[in-house]
């Protein structure tokens, strides 16, 4: 009988034993995987800082306004084509920036009919001389049936760079023209009408726009 007891905890002990060996293999390889898996840590004094800029060019806006039109009581239109307007009109300037645009103040004697060609030369000389050559940009869309007192903008496709132009207003057909205020315009400003400076203190309401780049 005590045989058989000796035998039973002997058998009792190898398999405790056994099972031990087991646990153990199971969490060393389980240690095994995280040291594995584990990423080292980075130490913060190595990682490279990103790479600075200098920050570059921007665009900045510039115009040119032809006339003072805060007073309305002082405006008239000058009616440009038929119906006893100017053959044409037109501004001769000089502008230190790239020019993107320009818009006017136009009617068209209330019933939003009449066109008008827009045209820039660059400037030669004097009106006949520069209109004499190609311009350096036309609009035949722009003011065709616009409504009566519309401030109209013309984008111009390519850009025109800095220097000194005339832009014309001409070819005018069923009523139509341009606001202007009884001021003299901006500073280095020359109107004409006809192909001749104004002499009665007529400035054409509108602007000139464009930009220069940033240092």
């Amino acid at each position: 009988m005590m045989r058989k007891i000796l035998f039973m905890v002997l058998v009792l002990s190898l398999v405790f034993s056994l099972a031990a060996c087991g646990d153990k293999a199971e969490n060393d390889a389980a240690s095994d995987a995280v040291e594995e898996t584990t990423p080292e840590p980075t130490d913060a004094s190595t990682t490279a800082a990103p790479p600075t800029t200098e920050p570059g060019p921007k665009k900045v806006n510039k115009w040119i306004e032809f006339s003072d039109d805060s007073d309305s009581s002082e405006r008239n239109a000058v009616k440009v084509g038929d119906g006893g307007g100017h053959k044409s009109i037109g501004v001769k300037f000089t502008a230190d920036f790239i020019i993107t645009g320009i818009s006017l103040s136009c009617p068209s004697w209330s019933d939003d009919i009449g066109t008008m060609v827009f045209k820039i030369y660059s400037w030669d000389t004097d009106y006949e001389t520069t209109t004499s050559k190609d311009p350096v940009f036309v609009d035949t869309e722009t003011f065709v049936d616009y409504p009566d007192n519309s401030m109209m903008e013309v984008m111009f496709g390519d850009e025109i760079p800095a220097g000194t132009y005339l832009w014309e207003l001409s070819e005018g057909k069923d009523g139509v023209g341009v606001w202007a205020s009884k001021t003299h315009g901006s500073e280095g400003l020359v109107f004409y009408k006809n192909g001749e400076p104004f002499t009665d203190g007529t400035a054409f309401n509108g602007e000139l726009i464009g930009y220069v780049m940033s240092e």
